[in-house]
């Protein structure tokens, strides 16, 4: 094993790097090309949550900033659900669909909205009832920031 990883932290981070990938794979595949920005939200989000309810990627969700510290873990994120949120949020910006100033500022806050989400999915003894009530509330705040 160590002939394709230096240490466990890289293995570790390498099972993270693809649970970041299921994570934007479902969020990409969960929305059909016709759904508005607000829709492509919020069932990107459900799909998000769908996999932190599962039981195979749960620890790994949550021991992943412990093990990895904070600024590797970012880093996987950034390369993949984070900047996907980014350039969603720089495009509904462009088009008028959301007010920002600051896009990417209000991915990172999106993001950061989104990573408890998924956290608290995944530290609950009943991640099918978290899942439901967080989705639930993520959707609630969500549809908040659509402009008046």
């Amino acid at each position: 094993m160590y002939h394709h990883f230096e240490n466990k932290q890289d293995l570790f981070l390498a099972v993270y790097e693809q649970v970041e990938e299921d994570l934007l794979d479902a969020g990409t595949s969960s929305v059909p090309a016709d759904a508005d920005f607000w829709a492509s939200l919020s069932l990107a989000g459900r799909a998000f949550l769908d996999v932190c309810a599962r039981p195979n990627t749960r620890q790994i969700i949550l021991d992943a900033p412990a093990v990895l510290g904070w600024a590797k873990a970012r880093a996987a994120e950034e390369r993949s659900a984070l900047g996907q949120l980014q350039g969603g949020i720089e495009a509904a910006v462009d088009a008028g669909v959301i007010e920002s100033s600051a896009p990417g500022v209000l991915a990172q806050l999106l993001f950061a909205l989104f990573h408890e989400a998924g956290m608290t999915v995944a530290a609950s003894t009943d991640a099918e009832r978290a899942r439901a009530e967080v989705s639930a509330e993520l959707d609630h705040m969500l549809l908040g920031l659509r402009p008046r």
